[in-house]
């Protein structure tokens, strides 16, 4: 175990040193605690201000992350995917004379240390926002920390290097792990439904005994509460049951025969999850593995259409056309708005503005194809201008956002009742803030090119992004506040209208010549 833990202080160190001769670094850690201080104190007005700085809501806090965190991770471990090797470890650490369980716990540790980080999180804001004594807290940080770690640990092992079990059972398990996850989150939606969504509402959940009574994770929720709140006979007896299934769970870890049997899997999966981070780094999306249909036909384009009658060609082949996983993620945002928010406020209009904002900041934006196009010589050849030629290589993009922009917009616009000139607004507006995100992501590899890498390029990116997007916010509520709240939407438009001119034109320059690749 020592030599690895050698390996992995070894390259922390080596990344470490290899990060600090960046200068870009240092911009990365200031802007970071620029970020984190301006986030902690949003959360501690907030906190303040709703009345939310007690221990029961600590407790509410605690049993959310539990409830979140706990099953997913069970369901990762059990599909034997929760671990994440490198190809490297394949090669050099599944070959050592190591235990294949302690090779188990390397993998795990990063999972285990990320417990740590938010076990500090919780103890400085139960002290700092919550008013907690100090005593209960520092228990509060011992038992997430160390009972916690330990119970995952022996699982990791159970389910990871369990080979008694075959992978269809285990399989079966993950299904069957998946399927209790979607009846939880049937019936958190039914219960928001009836109940509504607010602090009363969500408190009386969480206060449900039957919550407690659930095996592994009700129990560690019972612990908490037996420590944050006191004793009740329901806590102590879910406390109990929860220190001696620990127990059971280690001692079954440290008796169960592991060989390393998962070693072919990890590696495999090792290899995937570096070829997914290589496509990540180009931009490009899914896993690889798409499969295509086989279409009767083609179409045809001249000049700079031709390119996108490519890539229509290239999605009619795709098993979902343009569609995909954030068209999904949008219907989500709009139901769950759209049930837990009746648009009774004269600023619903607003809120529609801020969840775009957020969805908009939060999303990386849409990459598509036209990465790709810039890695085909054939397109410099095409004797079209070059801001045609960018127009046609994004157009898809655009029509998917557009798609995005109306599955929201309109779900919520309804479910609020919005006035219908709102709702197109706000459609247009989510289109164009996308194509500047994308327009302003091929500016940035037009100014700086491949050698500063992709990490400085978002980061210049974002920079100037948020502060021409920040810019036309600050304008249109500052008018908007002045004279009427309505001339949001029309000074937004016009300003988001002038920008993507302006940038797209900025860069159009990238589709002229093919040297700039290098």
């Amino acid at each position: 175990m020592k030599t690895l833990f050698y390996v992995t202080y070894r390259g922390f160190i080596n990344r470490l040193k290899k990060a600090l001769k960046r200068p870009v670094t240092y911009l990365f850690i200031a802007v970071a605690v620029a970020y984190v201080a301006l986030l902690a104190v949003g959360l501690f007005n907030i906190v303040k201000n709703t009345h939310f700085n007690n221990v029961k809501a600590l407790v509410i806090v605690i049993t959310v992350l539990l409830f979140f965190a706990l099953p997913s991770s069970y369901l990762m471990y059990a599909r034997r995917k929760g671990i994440i090797f490198k190809p490297s470890h394949a090669h050099f650490i599944f070959n050592a004379p190591i235990s294949p369980k302690q090779v188990l716990i390397y993998g795990a540790l990063k999972n285990i240390l990320m417990d740590a980080v938010f076990g500090v999180l919780i103890l400085l804001g139960g002290i700092l926002l919550f008013d907690v004594p100090l005593w209960k807290m520092i228990l509060v940080f011992l038992f997430w920390v160390f009972m916690t770690s330990l119970q995952e640990g022996g699982i990791v092992i159970l389910l990871y290097g369990n080979e008694k079990v075959s992978v269809e059972k285990m399989g079966k398990a993950s299904k069957i792990m998946l399927g209790v996850l979607a009846v939880l989150g049937i019936f958190l939606f039914w219960y928001i439904k009836t109940y509504g969504f607010s602090l009363a509402s969500v408190g009386a959940l969480i206060d449900y005994p039957g919550l407690q009574m659930l095996p592994l994770v009700g129990w560690n929720v019972a612990v908490f509460r037996l420590i944050l709140l006191g004793p009740t006979t329901l806590n102590v007896i879910c406390s109990i049951l929860y220190v001696v299934s620990t127990a059971a769970i280690l001692a079954a870890a440290w008796k169960l025969p592991c060989y390393g049997g998962y070693y072919e899997e990890a590696a495999k999966f090792a290899d995937d999850y570096q070829a997914m981070k290589n496509r990540n780094k180009k931009g490009e999306t899914g896993n690889g593995k798409e499969k295509y249909r086989r279409i009767k036909g083609g179409v045809k384009g001249c000049g700079a259409k031709a390119i996108f009658y490519r890539q229509l060609l290239e999605y009619k082949k795709a098993r979902f056309f343009i569609f995909g996983s954030m068209n999904l993620v949008c219907f989500f945002i709009a139901f769950v708005m759209a049930w837990t928010y009746d648009g009774a406020s004269k600023y619903a209009g607003m809120f529609l503005l801020g969840i775009l904002a957020y969805v908009i900041f939060c999303t990386s934006g849409y990459v598509g194809k036209w990465e790709k196009e810039l890695q085909n010589p054939y397109l410099y050849l095409i004797p079209e201008k070059p801001i045609k030629k960018l127009w046609y290589a994004t157009q898809m993009e655009h029509i998917k956002s557009f798609i995005d922009g109306s599955i929201m917009c309109v779900g919520i616009g309804v479910a609020w009742h919005l006035p219908v000139w709102q709702i197109v607004t706000s459609i247009l507006l989510y289109v164009l803030f996308q194509a500047i995100k994308m327009y302003m992501r091929i500016f940035a590899l037009y100014i700086l090119g491949d050698n500063f890498g992709l990490q400085v390029r978002k980061l210049f990116q974002m920079l100037i992004q948020s502060s021409l997007m920040g810019v036309g916010i600050a304008l249109a509520v500052v008018v908007g506040m002045v004279i009427n709240m309505n001339l949001v939407f029309p000074i937004l438009l016009i300003y988001s209208i002038i920008i993507t001119v302006t940038v797209m034109f900025l860069a159009s320059y990238r589709f002229e010549v093919l040297e700039q690749i290098e």
